[in-house]
């Protein structure tokens, strides 16, 4: 398992780049997440709503792809993959049948994350680029393998969640996210319920262009 450490000085960086999300971003993962939580499986619907939410460069051709995929065997990948007691990599095995899911870091990503964000975080290119400032340069693990990549937003949010903040790997990849964009005016909006420079809950969004990079390929969509 991955043993981060983070750099002296990453906790105010992480703390000050989470606080720049708007709260409405994560409206649609939301709205997936309760249904998913109710049918206990993703639909093709839940699916290309995520697809849209994550600007995915081949999302076209990716809701295409889905669209001629039967609706009971998306169905069924999903529930298992969602089943208790598998490992990451287990889950998104299940998911092999379902088109992008196959190799597709990003998109394997924002489904698991919309099922539970208090486990799982978003993959993108930017957020690896914010991992990697935060943490130490002694860490040489291969942060694109996605379960590699998740257990060390699991172990950064453990680390920040002192003095009674409460952050998930998904406030984690959200702040990551932030740094590792360009340098860019100051467009802050703190999300509501977080006082004190600490996350009290899993609010915050995507960015702000409206473009969390996730090509499979880690390639990028500006």
């Amino acid at each position: 398992a991955a043993n981060p450490q983070l750099q002296p000085g990453a906790v105010p960086r992480l703390q000050s780049a989470f606080f720049e999300y708007p709260p409405s971003y994560d409206d649609a993962l939301k709205e997936v997440r309760a249904r998913i939580v109710s049918h206990g499986a993703a639909t093709k619907m839940d699916l290309a709503a995520l697809v849209a939410w994550k600007n995915l460069g081949r999302g076209n051709r990716f809701i295409g792809q889905l669209n001629r995929k039967n609706a009971v065997v998306v169905r069924n990948a999903t529930a298992a993959a969602f089943e208790p007691g598998k490992t990451d990599a287990q889950r998104i095995s299940a998911l092999h049948v379902v088109p992008g899911f196959k190799s597709g870091r990003a998109v394997c990503s924002v489904l698991f994350t919309a099922w539970d964000p208090e486990n799982f975080g978003v993959y993108d290119r930017r957020a690896k680029a914010g991992l990697k400032m935060v943490l130490s340069a002694a860490c040489t693990c291969n942060l694109s393998n996605l379960p590699t990549y998740w257990e060390h937003l699991r172990c950064i949010s453990r680390e920040l969640s002192t003095n009674g903040a409460n952050w998930t790997p998904r406030m984690v990849d959200m702040a990551l996210y932030k740094l590792g964009l360009p340098p860019s005016g100051p467009t802050g909006v703190s999300p509501s319920g977080l006082t004190g420079g600490s996350p009290s809950g899993p609010t915050g969004s995507d960015d702000d262009d409206s473009d969390e990079d996730g090509d499979d390929d880690d390639e990028g969509e500006d």
